[in-house]
């Protein structure tokens, strides 16, 4: 199974995937996780300008 999550930084998708993984794990089921901007839509939010707060 492959799931991908896609998001702004900081709303909270390394704290969901951490959970996920760990309920995996508490099943047994092995768990790979990976970081990369890989799809299209990624690759593209990559380019964007960071703004200052």
């Amino acid at each position: 199974m492959l799931v991908i999550f896609e998001g702004l930084d900081n709303c909270g998708k390394t704290t969901l995937v951490e959970m996920i993984k760990d309920y995996y794990l508490n099943l047994e089921i092995d768990v790979e996780i990976s970081k990369e901007f890989e799809t299209n839509i990624g690759k593209e939010l990559k380019k964007w300008p960071k703004r200052e707060h």
